[in-house]
């Protein structure tokens, strides 16, 4: 009898310290994503003055979840550029409250979850800005993406994009008077024919020429207004699966 009260409290046992190392595991890898440096208040502004960009998140110290499994997408992707660092901010709300004070710095509070914020140098004066992204409704890899685009003036390729149309679509929205607008619209129009039809970037270059002339004829307010349509038609969700990637490219051109 004692020996089988010494297997049952083993096995108990083993199982409870299975469970531990798979709790304990399970945790460290929620803590962080590949491609995220961790950031804490001693290192935070000696290690993001040395990036041209750096996008970090605010988030609890052990952080999961759709969003965090976005920013880990974008942690990836920017990996291959060298002068963009991706880190994470772990702030704890309990014990010695690990860098909570450097989330009180930059007003995030722990509602807010994850915070993100985009740091860059100014070209000018190469002092160190800060942006924070609002956009939480929202919170996916290719908004991120277009938001460290606009905020840090860093071009990152969308699905759907082609960076000289990008330019294009920029020097559009930023001409002053027609003369202007209908000299970027003839280059872009010329650069649309240069492309080889057997080309992928055929059919992507087609749409910016489409939406740049409803932006001409409609203005500037053309492209907010059709990304809230799109994502209007794509929140409905009753579209086949080829309609909803071509939707999903021409909202990334729209943004752009």
């Amino acid at each position: 009898m004692n020996t089988k009260m010494d297997l049952t409290n083993l096995t108990t046992g083993t199982v409870f310290l299975a469970f531990c190392v798979i709790l304990q595991i399970s945790t460290a890898s929620a803590s962080n994503c590949k491609g995220c440096t961790p950031l804490d208040e001693l290192n935070f502004d000696k290690i993001v003055k040395r990036f041209d960009a750096t996008l970090v998140k605010f988030d609890t110290a052990y952080a999961y979840g759709d969003k965090h499994e976005e920013f880990g997408k974008v942690a990836k992707d920017l990996a291959e550029i060298e002068d963009v660092l991706t880190a994470e901010v772990g702030i704890k709300d309990y014990g010695e409250k690990d860098n909570s004070a450097l989330g009180e710095k930059y007003g995030v509070k722990k509602e807010d979850f994850p915070a993100l914020f985009v740091f860059h140098k100014n070209k000018e004066t190469g002092e160190v800005q800060h942006h924070r992204f609002t956009d939480n409704d929202d919170f996916k890899a290719d908004t991120i993406k277009t938001f460290i685009r606009q905020k840090a003036g860093i071009y990152l390729p969308l699905p759907g994009c082609i960076e000289e149309f990008d330019n294009f679509a920029n020097r559009l929205l930023t001409a002053t008077n027609a003369g202007e607008k209908g000299k970027v619209m003839a280059e872009a129009e010329k650069a649309l024919l240069a492309i080889p039809s057997e080309s992928t970037n055929k059919a992507k270059a087609d749409i910016y020429i489409k939406i740049m002339r409803k932006i001409v004829k409609e203005g500037n307010e053309f492209a907010d207004n059709e990304i809230k349509r799109v994502k209007k038609i794509l929140k409905d969700g009753k579209i086949a699966d080829a309609k909803k990637e071509l939707m999903e490219k021409r909202i990334n051109v729209l943004r752009s």
